[in-house]
């Protein structure tokens, strides 16, 4: 039986929707909300009959292939700030109580649940959403100490392509998730490298708070020199900020955050463009080195992903770096959070997955 699946992914001006069957594509389209008339809504939460509305059109009024689109599945993202571990939730009463009580934190992602379910309905479709965050009940207690007994890493990430790049594996390899320690490196704007374990992401670095620096993050970087940085009068808390985690890494090395073109420069003979590069690829190996150590050395799969695994020059400075670590060396380039939500709600109609009850199995 092929499935079809209708995904949704709410953000702050646009719409994003794409049907999918297991195997393929069939159309996708991205609804823009003109801001006046989002202007009359006091909340983003508010919207949600206005947005319903703008989807059925859209849907109404697509060509014959998408024409009063059926469906088996409604797919949306779950909102991070409901910091739930990753995977498959049902959006029944639970999930959509625990999403209104996150609500104040005003995310386009709240939308999700309930127009999943209202669009579900009305197709006697399932509805589904996609955590692809995680919370600190899912990392190794080890992974989250950093030193400083006020201060904790956190596990609130998006993690939705590396959960994709897992799954992919999974289905690939024809080995259940559950069997898999598999660590994967998520290159794009941030880069986040985690080690997975029985289908739980263990330990991460994320270049928003330590790892390697990214094309626009600073990833870790020596702290006392960062104090001082904060206490010379020179910066305000926005500017530091925003070098750190908005204008940092690559950007403020080169003023580019496109790696193609860093890459381009090295090649062409631009030594500091090289410095630059090495330096990148040089860290990211380091980190998913240490990451092997958070599996004991035992891993199946190193998995590099994002949109600068498609450069293929980067990849293999990383990958000299890391051919001693064990396990197979994938190369998924890119990203597509549409068709990888997709992926998730075939796996649990196909029954190879079950979808997770929020509040059932952990803290909600």
């Amino acid at each position: 039986m092929s499935f079809k699946v209708l995904v949704l992914f709410p953000g702050r001006t646009t719409t994003r929707i794409g049907l999918f069957t297991e195997d393929s594509e069939i159309t996708r389209n991205e609804i823009r909300h003109d801001k006046g008339e989002l202007s009359r809504f006091k909340t983003i939460t508010g919207q949600w009959g206005h947005r319903l509305r703008a989807i059925e059109e859209s849907l109404a009024a697509s060509d014959g292939q998408i024409r009063d689109v059926s469906a088996d599945a409604v797919v949306v993202p779950a909102c991070s700030s409901l910091k739930l571990p990753g995977g498959v939730y049902a959006v029944d009463s639970g999930f959509l109580e625990k999403t209104k009580k996150a609500a104040p934190h005003e995310c386009p992602l709240d939308l999700g649940p309930a127009l999943a379910e209202a669009l579900a309905g009305a197709r006697n479709a399932k509805a589904f959403a996609v955590a692809s965050s995680i919370s600190s009940d899912e990392l190794e207690p080890f992974s989250v100490v950093t030193g400083l007994p006020e201060l904790t890493f956190s596990g609130a990430t998006d993690i939705l392509n590396v959960q994709a790049s897992l799954h992919r594996f999974s289905g690939e390899t024809e080995s259940p998730v559950s069997g898999l320690s598999v660590i994967v490196a998520d290159l794009g704007e941030n880069f986040l490298i985690c080690s997975c374990r029985e289908g739980r992401v263990v330990d991460l670095s994320d270049s928003n708070e330590r790892g390697p620096f990214s094309l626009s993050k600073s990833g870790s970087v020596p702290a006392a020199q960062l104090v001082s940085m904060a206490y010379s009068g020179m910066w305000s808390i926005g500017d530091l900020t925003s070098s750190v985690n908005v204008r940092g890494g690559v950007e403020s090395y080169i003023e580019s955050g496109n790696l193609d073109e860093v890459m381009k420069r090295y090649e062409d003979g631009d030594v500091f463009a090289g410095i630059v590069a090495k330096n990148l690829a040089y860290q990211t190996a380091q980190e998913i080195s240490a990451q092997a150590a958070v599996l004991h050395g035992k891993v199946d799969a190193v998995i590099l992903t994002g949109i600068c695994a498609e450069n293929t020059l980067f990849v293999e400075l990383v990958m000299e770096r890391i051919r001693w670590i064990p396990g197979t060396k994938v190369v998924y380039p890119g990203e597509d959070d549409l068709r990888s939500m997709a992926g998730f709600a075939v796996s649990v109609l196909s029954g190879r997955e079950e979808a997770l009850i929020c509040g059932r199995g952990f803290s909600s």
